[in-house]
């Protein structure tokens, strides 16, 4: 199984990551650890005694950053090139799909417009790289840039972890690259050389932890968590699945009160159970 060798390695915890988020928000903690918490993300609840013990996490201290290290959650979305790990991020922290960056000049091609501000050869592809083994930069018949811009800019930090969700500090990726032979990835699968890692153009991110600090500052995340807990109070369905983001007006305002207030996320669910329209329907 090469990289993905994993005999004898005992299952993750899929616990950890959930209990941390509820710890969080019942401690009051600034929900922005999260993403960014170098220690204590996983802990373990007695509900005999309504109480949480602090434990950390079993993987490499180096990069520890709140749940986006944490075991469990990476091996339930190990995937190939790690690109369900990136889609869980954008997803869960910022309440949208791919693509996310959308700014850029529109440049048409036969499959379509690319309109990401990412550079076209800030990606592997047969223009940034004769020998790629994807190509990323096909525009035929789909631009599967405007997301993969984004994307495999994001997916190689998350590389490293096995498919039980271990980190393996070695220079070899964890992951495979889904050609013909499923051989481990090489950075130049996702990235042509001089290209490096980032949460979003011109952010750049070479580790988890610098990942968590861009997620965290990002006003996504903000509106995310608050869009989430007011679809939660009032019984909506799920802001991506099924599409139900709230307007600007409301999620600005539950955003700046969130980040007003630490990121105290106990804080926003009692405004948000006193907010007249919760209380009137």
């Amino acid at each position: 199984m090469g990289t993905q060798d994993t005999v004898g390695t005992p299952p993750a915890k899929m616990d950890f990551a959930p209990t941390y988020a509820a710890q969080l928000v019942v401690m009051e903690q600034p929900f922005t650890n999260i993403v960014t918490a170098k220690s204590g993300t996983c802990p373990t609840y007695t509900a005999g005694t309504n109480t949480f013990a602090a434990g950390n996490c079993a993987n490499n201290a180096a990069v520890i950053s709140g749940v986006l290290s944490d075991e469990g959650v990476q091996q339930q979305f190990n995937s190939a090139m790690a690109f369900r790990r990136g889609r869980w991020v954008q997803e869960t922290f910022m309440c949208g799909r791919f693509p996310s960056e959308q700014g850029g000049t529109p440049v048409k091609y036969p499959g379509g417009t690319y309109n990401s501000p990412w550079p076209w050869n800030s990606i592997s592809g047969k223009e940034s790289l004769p020998n790629a083994r994807v190509d990323f930069q096909a525009a035929d018949v789909l631009i599967c840039a405007n997301c993969h811009s984004t994307l495999n800019h994001i997916a190689p930090l998350f590389g490293k972890f096995n498919s039980m969700g271990v980190y393996v500090a070695a220079t070899t990726y964890q992951v495979t690259t889904p050609i013909p032979g499923e051989p481990a990835t090489i950075l130049a699968d996702w990235l042509p050389p001089g290209e490096t890692t980032a949460w979003r153009h011109m952010k750049p991110a070479t580790t988890l932890p610098e990942l968590g600090d861009a997620i965290a500052a990002d006003p996504g995340f903000a509106r995310c968590v608050s869009t989430r807990v007011w679809n939660w109070a009032m019984s909506r369905g799920d802001v991506v699945n099924d599409g139900l983001t709230l307007t600007d007006a409301l999620a600005n305002q539950l955003s700046a009160q969130l980040v007003a207030d630490g990121y105290n996320v106990k804080k926003l669910i009692r405004r948000i159970f006193n907010d007249p329209y919760f209380v009137r329907f």
